[in-house]
């Protein structure tokens, strides 16, 4: 169940809640059924883009808080701001964007 304040936890839910829908949806028996499918995963696909778009801005955010491997500050920045740069066109792609 979404827990709605640990994205760890929750992202793992989604995780194993949509390689489940990969295994079930191997065999739709009822034709009509994958109507319902596609919209509910066009919701999660929204909401996907959602995540995205607050993980780019988490990353540029809290650029000061990163730091790399050998305890340099500047070079965890330049990291945050290339993971928050390649974050946010992948946001758009559900959308058609990018």
């Amino acid at each position: 169940m979404s827990t709605f304040e640990n994205p760890t936890v929750d992202a793992a839910e989604a995780s194993e809640a949509l390689r489940g829908l990969a295994h079930a949806t191997r065999a739709c028996e009822n034709p009509a059924d994958t109507y319902t499918v596609l919209g509910d995963v066009l919701a999660g696909v929204r909401s996907l883009r959602h995540v995205l778009d607050q993980l780019a801005t988490a990353h540029g955010t809290n650029r000061v808080r990163a730091y790399d491997d050998a305890a340099d500050q500047t070079a965890g920045a330049t990291f945050a701001l290339t993971a928050t740069a390649a974050l946010q066109p992948a946001a758009a792609l559900p959308d058609g964007g990018a």
